[in-house]
């Protein structure tokens, strides 16, 4: 954007945001295209003021404007940071402090079981489990408004902030071992308290126990990346 002037930048910006463009990530991704697409038009149509390039540079994107190429991208970067943080769990999983975290948390589940407190024990961790990923749900939900009141979201920052939303799809693995709880026991405490130990270790691991400057500079990188940034 070298044949830009700071002024005409930043109006590129204040268009895309006068467009329903809120993630800062996309915003500069779609203020170099349409640097790009006024570029060509001014040279097929030097006639052109900056502000009449815009317009038809706009209009090539069609009727509905920027949202199909936003969904787009926000959908790709979503799947980019969800295998990013998999892949770290994973990486992460057979770190010391973390076995020893896992490794307590397997002793309790044998000392209740034996203790013939095993139904106790499952309950109160399933429960405790959701009242947790509840309170951050709406603790994400409050700062993800916040966030888009201003204009200025970022898909990095929410991925940090959401982490565990990762895990929601298999929330519901908990309701379908309690069903056949009764019938096969002791194979559905163990497959019960298995998948109770990846949530927990996710959330410990993803969630609470990471180096957030180092992750975002990753993220930020991943970002150019895929969006193919000059």
């Amino acid at each position: 954007m070298q044949n830009f002037s700071y002024h005409q930048i930043k109006k590129l910006y204040e268009f895309t945001k006068k467009h329903y463009v809120v993630h800062v990530e996309v915003q500069r991704f779609i203020v170099e295209q349409l640097a790009e697409k006024i570029n060509t038009i001014k040279n097929e149509k030097p006639e052109l003021n900056f502000d009449e390039a815009l317009d038809l540079a706009f209009k090539s994107y069609g009727i509905f404007g920027f949202s199909e190429i936003e969904e787009k991208l926000v959908n790709r970067l979503h799947k980019t940071y969800t295998w990013f943080f998999v892949r770290y769990y994973i990486k992460q999983f057979l770190n010391p402090k973390n076995l020893l975290l896992i490794l307590s948390y397997i002793l309790l589940a044998v000392v209740f079981y034996y203790a013939g407190l095993k139904d106790f024990f499952t309950i109160s961790t399933i429960v405790l489990l959701y009242a947790c990923l509840i309170y951050q749900l709406i603790v994400m939900k409050k700062r993800n408004k916040i966030k888009r009141k201003s204009q200025k979201a970022s898909l990095i920052e929410e991925a940090l902030q959401n982490t565990f939303q990762i895990m929601l799809p298999i929330l519901f693995i908990p309701q379908f071992y309690l069903h056949f709880y009764a019938t096969f026991q002791p194979y559905s405490y163990i497959l019960i308290h298995l998948f109770v130990i990846v949530f927990i270790s996710y959330l410990y691991i993803v969630n609470f126990n990471i180096n957030r400057k180092k992750i975002k500079q990753t993220l930020t990188l991943l970002t150019k990346q895929k969006l193919q940034f000059k």
